[in-house]
């Protein structure tokens, strides 16, 4: 969920040119997509096999895919708003379709119900959409005001001395970057998963950045050093400007993370931290910068951002009645008869 309404970056999930091969679900709400998806990374964990877990931001309970690395396999719900097709169908992917598994009768039942509750939904998640532009225009606002305040030599310079000292290695392949989101704006309020940082790296380097000005910075330099020195990464993006600002880095070789960590996710549960306070590159006082409109500015991202998650609470409530009447005309028999074939198909 961001300003720019719903952002997927699905095409990150497989590589079809690596060999990799992924199975698309397409099916309803309360068709059993996040379920089946739920048992199959059960099936890995069973197995010992490393499995990524992407989870839905209209529902951080749900699953939107699962990835198993090491076996170059990938599940995803491929229906809205997250859309998924075939690329090279049956070479390197193929579809799961669980409209297979209901009763249409009783589905048409309810047709009238369903197509009110979905123009409902969608609704919300416009109002929501606007909230966040709204939320936008004041970060940018903010952003404005506070840039010339910072010493941006200074930030290049610390950033180096940074990568010099983590970076040793050369390499005359550039590492790959696989980009993700670790955070959402959720009907939960704003999730960061901060339990992703603990699995994937010993130690984390914690940027304190108030005012969003300093995190992409460093982060941008970090990641672009990275990929040059050859290591591999994930690239977490912030919601808020999903295309252009950087969240976190994760190098999971080095078992070595960069965040940030501000007003919306305060990361302080890790044992292994190095905080950088974005102050010391202010080349005035923090006092001077509170002198602005900043306070004002901050009040009124906090209130816009909390009507859109008020919003997406209320998609979320009747989602769960539209997941309700799919759910009550399955035949689960047929749904966990598929799960068992691509238990065997995925798990040879």
């Amino acid at each position: 969920n961001s300003p720019y309404g719903f952002i997927s970056i699905f095409n990150n999930l497989y590589y079809p040119e690596e060999g990799w091969f992924a199975y698309i679900i397409k099916g309803g709400p309360g068709t059993g997509k996040s379920t089946l998806m739920k048992k199959l990374a059960k099936e890995a964990n069973l197995r010992g096999i490393d499995t990524e877990l992407i989870y839905c931001s209209s529902d951080p309970s749900s699953l939107d895919a699962v990835i198993f690395p090491e076996l170059k396999i990938s599940i995803a719900d491929g229906t809205s708003p997250h859309v998924l097709d075939p690329v090279f169908p049956g070479v390197s992917d193929t579809v799961i379709n669980l409209c297979d598994c209901w009763n249409k009768e009783t589905l048409q039942k309810n047709k009238s119900k369903i197509i009110e509750l979905s123009k409902i939904n969608s609704a919300y998640h416009k109002k929501s959409k606007k909230y966040l532009c709204a939320y936008e225009q004041i970060d940018n606002d903010i952003y404005s005001l506070v840039c010339n305040y910072y010493d941006n030599n200074k930030i290049y310079k610390y950033s180096k001395n940074l990568t010099q000292k983590y970076f040793k290695k050369f390499s005359s392949k550039a590492g790959k970057e696989n980009v993700r989101f670790i955070s959402g704006i959720t009907p939960e309020g704003v999730v960061f998963f901060e339990d992703t940082l603990e699995i994937l790296a010993d130690k984390t380097i914690i940027i304190e950045d108030e005012y969003g000005m300093v995190g992409n910075t460093i982060l941008s330099i970090i990641r672009d050093d990275a990929i040059n020195s050859g290591f591999d990464l994930f690239s977490c993006y912030c919601p808020t400007k999903p295309n252009s600002k950087l969240e976190t880095i994760i190098i999971p070789e080095l078992r070595l993370a960069f965040t940030v960590s501000n007003n919306y996710h305060n990361i302080k549960n890790l044992k292994d931290i190095q905080v950088i306070h974005s102050k010391r590159f202010l080349n005035t006082s923090s006092e001077e910068i509170r002198k602005q409109r900043i306070g004002f500015d901050n009040k009124l991202k906090h209130e816009l951002i909390n009507e859109s998650i008020s919003n997406l609470e209320k998609a979320k409530s009747t989602h769960d009645e539209l997941e309700s009447l799919y759910s009550m005309c399955m035949d689960y028999n047929k749904i966990n008869l598929l799960t068992e074939k691509l238990k065997n198909n995925i798990f040879k």
